[in-house]
């Protein structure tokens, strides 16, 4: 099976997104003892994500999931999680990376949260009746029928689960 590249995919959105990757990739280099490169591994991108790393006293390696999708607001930082797309389960609720980190392609800056952690937090919440999380969610513009739960930093009810960082050296 062929891995179609993400700009061919998604026009402007996935060379975003490829630049991202790209990016998370030097970052990934600069923090782990080792990083493997799973952008063209047909599992990996079925299975939603794009590297496994591991530090050197770690014996298994944790898969990671790049979103280029972090906005400064003034305030803190928001991002969309997918929820639903086309009818069917979003990468948010169905992906078998162990972390998503998520990237501003403007800032530089970024952050990471365990998905599995944060997803069991969310799942719980949705699963509520006129829970304060279903105001969160938002159809994406477009024509895919996304639906989309956005999240802030300064959400205090999120910001136990989320890791940012500010680098600022990510120019474009």
């Amino acid at each position: 099976m062929r891995i179609v590249s993400l700009e061919e995919k998604f026009g402007n959105l996935g060379k975003i997104g490829a630049e991202g990757e790209s990016k998370a990739y030097d970052i990934l280099k600069s923090v782990f003892y080792e990083v493997i490169d799973d952008r063209k591994n047909t599992e990996a991108q079925i299975n939603g994500w794009d590297f496994r790393v591991r530090q050197s006293s770690w014996k298994f390696f944790v898969k990671l999931e790049v979103k280029t999708n972090l906005y400064y607001d003034g305030d803190g930082f928001k991002f969309p999680v997918e929820l639903e797309k086309y009818g069917k389960v979003g990468d948010f609720l169905k992906s078998k990376a162990h972390r998503f980190l998520h990237l501003s392609k403007k800032t530089g800056d970024y952050l990471y949260y365990d998905l599995p952690e944060l997803r069991s937090f969310v799942n719980r919440k949705l699963n509520l009746p006129d829970n304060w999380i279903h105001n969160l969610i938002r159809k994406a513009p477009g024509g895919d029928n996304a639906k989309l739960l956005w999240i802030s930093t300064n959400d205090k009810r999120f910001k136990d689960f989320l890791k940012v960082f500010r680098s600022n050296k990510w120019i474009n």
